[in-house]
């Protein structure tokens, strides 16, 4: 079995200890300003070994705060960020962040990271097979960035900004990329800009258990934008949460995800089905192309202590068009996980989950899928 999905271990002992102190430092200052209140900081160190990266170690953490004090009517701020080197060279840094300010008028949200590191590619399109697979190594640094003004009580609008650079180190002789058979064999740039916009009435945007979310956006890559690619592509992102048992705190949820593209895409860009939050179960482009639509449900109940359980089921349709879909190359997972909370009040949980796509993959991180 090949951890391939989820290279990161988790060294338990290790954890718990650091998570336990970090927990106890917060909590034992929070009495004596605010500003120990308004602070939460939990980290974790990291471990793997993989044939293809020798032994690799770093750290993980999470960051919870308020920009402008403490309220409970205010939403958390948060920034993930992690990093790995393994003893081939590769080098694996991000942070993710979700900012509020302003009384939370003002939304930002997004990613920046740099990777040199090494991937699989197994061809476009639904019948990519498994025995296709190829490894490249790429460097190249990421942003993403969505940038939002709220325009009504629970909605936002603005732009997103997505900029890669790949920077292709090495293919496989005779392969995909070695032979020019997709665009962004050469590696090159996607810069793009659009408009964003999200309706979101959930109660805790981090482990929600009521609500919705509805995201749609507009992306424009082009020479004009920094692009090396001319495409353009039109994304749907919504999901809904419930509690069907009012004095118990179990949620269903479900999410659907639409991603359509058009035009000159290389195959960075393309739409990827499997990933730690949608497909799980799946490398993260075991199969890829111009237009994917993507369902899953979950189902979330407490177990004792600090641990919770979840029961999840996807499927997903991937085409260079939605005309393309055919109900028998759906793509099927499902799986199970346990969430260790680290904090009630703000709800920051660890997510451990086992996902059976074409085989098991595991996912050690913060946060719920969706």
């Amino acid at each position: 079995m090949r951890f391939r999905s989820s290279i990161f271990c988790l060294l338990t002992a290790l954890f718990f200890c650091l998570s336990a102190k970090a927990q106890k430092t917060t909590d034992s200052t929070s009495t004596d300003s605010t500003k120990a209140k308004n602070l939460s900081f939990v980290a974790l160190p990291l471990a793997f070994y993989l044939p293809e990266t020798s032994l690799g170690f770093g750290a993980a953490g999470a960051m919870n705060f308020q920009f402008g004090g403490v309220s409970d009517s205010l939403k958390k701020s948060q920034v993930l960020f992690g990093g790995a080197y393994t003893l081939m060279k590769q080098i694996l840094t991000y942070a993710n962040y979700n900012l509020y300010a302003k009384q939370d008028r003002f939304w930002l949200k997004g990613e920046v990271g740099y990777y040199r590191y090494f991937y699989f590619f197994y061809g476009i399109g639904p019948k990519a097979k498994l025995e296709n697979e190829e490894t490249y190594e790429v460097q190249f640094p990421r942003i993403r960035l969505d940038a939002m003004t709220r325009i009504t009580a629970k909605s936002y609008f603005g732009f997103r900004y997505i900029f890669d650079y790949y920077d292709m180190i090495k293919v496989q002789e005779g392969g995909f990329f070695d032979q020019h058979m997709v665009a962004g064999s050469d590696g090159g740039s996607i810069s793009g800009i659009g408009p964003l916009y999200i309706l979101d009435t959930r109660d805790n945007v981090y482990s929600s258990r009521s609500g919705y979310k509805v995201e749609v956006s507009a992306t424009l890559f082009h020479k004009a934008t920094g692009s090396s690619f001319n495409y353009g592509q039109v994304n749907l992102d919504a999901s809904w949460f419930k509690m069907p048992f009012k004095n118990y705190k179990h949620v269903f949820g479900a999410q659907i995800i639409s991603e359509n593209q058009w035009g000159n895409v290389p195959f960075f860009g393309l739409s990827k089905v499997g990933s730690p939050k949608m497909m799980r179960g799946y490398y993260q482009g075991r199969f890829t192309d111009q237009t994917q639509l993507a369902a899953q449900v979950e189902y979330r109940l407490p177990l004792f202590w600090k641990l919770e359980s979840v029961l999840f089921a996807s499927s997903a349709m991937i085409g260079k068009s939605f005309s393309d879909f055919k109900f028998s190359q759906a793509i099927p997972a499902y799986g199970t996980g346990l969430r260790i909370v680290l904090k009630e009040a703000e709800r920051l949980k660890v997510r451990l989950d086992a996902a059976k796509g074409e085989q098991w993959n595991f996912y050690v991180t913060f946060n719920e899928a969706f």
